[in-house]
């Protein structure tokens, strides 16, 4: 884990008479991301011409983000954000994927009930008479009768056979 120096300050000169304490007061910004870290307090202390460095033992620092309101303004404005996304992607979905569907789907029903009835119209009005067929969709030229070299030949195939 790297080291961060937390003060840039200085603290003093501060003379302390052995067996005596002293309280100080110190800036520390904390600029560190949401973590577990140890904290190791140093002090340089000018002793009999020397510098030496005095360190305490490491504590174990928890940096955690302060909370959040639910009805803080900028929370509001994400959760609106989201809801009014969400609403149109499922609109989107909705308008261009599932009401095409759905309408091809009623047409088609609709035109299957349509052709229902028109078939049940259409056996109700057609009056097959005695040979057995309705011949209002048959051609014209094909009910034509037969002329008599046609029913001649046709007749002569018989004979034959």
């Amino acid at each position: 884990m790297p080291y961060a120096n937390l003060t840039t300050s200085k603290i003093g000169p501060l003379a302390i008479e052995p067996g005596k304490y002293s309280t100080f007061d110190a800036k520390i910004v904390v600029n560190l991301p949401p973590e577990d870290f140890d904290l190791i307090i140093s002090f340089f202390v000018g002793l009999q011409g020397e510098v030496v460095v005095i360190e305490n033992k490491p504590l174990k620092v928890t940096i955690s983000d302060a909370p959040v309101s639910f009805f803080d303004p900028k929370f509001l404005f994400v959760q609106l954000i989201f809801t009014l996304t969400i609403g149109a992607i499922g609109f989107a979905i909705y308008y261009f994927a599932l009401v095409p569907y759905i309408e091809d789907s009623l047409n088609t029903s609709r035109k299957q009930n349509v052709s229902k009835k028109v078939s049940q119209e259409k056996k109700k009005s057609v009056n097959p008479g005695n040979k057995g067929y309705d011949e209002s969709w048959i051609p014209s030229h094909h009910l034509k009768p037969l002329s008599n070299t046609e029913g001649l030949t046709s007749n002569k195939l018989k004979k034959t056979s």
